[in-house]
């Protein structure tokens, strides 16, 4: 199994693509999830994501075809990036784009809890640790940034202290927490349940635009960085500023689907 090189220092990376398609359309809601090992996490962990709208897995070895497609159409892939963190720090990624006022039953140990938020953004927060065995560990803790911008304590980038900074109020969900372990074969996938329209994940994964009602499915990969791309990668290239890697369904590598393993995912 390949072990990954890093930039400067000890970060590591993923590129992610987030996919959009119209409300209801049966490849996010049921065609994808015929090729996704959900087994990857574990039962507890799955029925508290499905209880708030998630529903997350892992594809080995090529991409599907119908994935690959959506991948590489800018119309269905509205975001491609890369993201580059050394252990110990976080990144926030949005998910469905543009703020929206919430109102949320959030799941946690049975116990259900109202919550609502004005200009609310849902998105991701990120870390990424490298295992023994050199495969990357990109853990997700969902997190809703709300209001207005303000000046308030929140912790360093390595979360090893608090500063003073600018930035939103935000809500975070530690106990909804999970974890990919992925190879360089493997991708992680996130989508949205429509069944559970006040919860979170329902939240995360749907928005309007223009009148039109969309659903949205994260793809992560681990990636193997280049010496000669790297400054651009820390420099966070990605669409909108030109720069464009290639797209993530070309990076794929054909090998064969490794079986499912039950215990492989791990609630935090």
């Amino acid at each position: 199994m390949p072990r990954w090189t890093s930039l400067e220092s000890d970060s590591l990376q993923i590129e992610i693509g987030l996919l959009r398609q119209p409300v209801g359309e049966p490849y996010f809601n049921t065609e994808i999830w015929r090729e996704v090992d959900e087994l990857v996490l574990s039962l507890e962990r799955r029925l508290t994501l499905e209880a708030n709208g998630f529903r997350v897995g892992v594809i080995s070895g090529n991409v599907p075809a119908d994935l690959q497609q959506l991948l590489t159409n800018r119309k269905t892939c509205i975001a491609s990036r890369r993201i580059s963190l050394r252990p110990g720090h976080e990144h926030f990624l949005p998910l469905a784009p543009g703020e929206k006022d919430l109102v949320l039953q959030v799941v946690e140990r049975g116990d259900t809890i109202a919550q609502d938020f004005a200009k609310a953004v849902c998105g991701l927060m990120l870390r990424f640790e490298l295992a023994e065995d050199g495969e990357m560990v990109v853990k997700c803790e969902p997190c809703v940034r709300h209001g207005v911008e303000q000046r308030m304590v929140k912790p360093a980038s390595d979360l090893s202290d608090w500063t003073m900074r600018s930035g939103r109020p935000e809500e975070r969900y530690p106990g909804l927490a999970w974890e990919f372990s992925l190879s360089a074969t493997e991708y992680g996938i996130v989508g949205g349940l429509l069944d559970r329209p006040q919860s979170l994940g329902y939240s995360s994964m749907t928005g309007d635009k223009d009148g039109e009602s969309y659903q949205y499915l994260l793809v992560i990969r681990t990636v193997r960085p280049q010496v000669d791309s790297a400054s651009a990668l820390l420099q966070g290239a990605d669409r909108q500023t030109g720069a464009e890697p290639p797209p993530l369904a070309l990076q794929s590598i054909a090998r064969p689907k490794r079986p499912p393993v039950s215990t492989r995912g791990q609630s935090p």
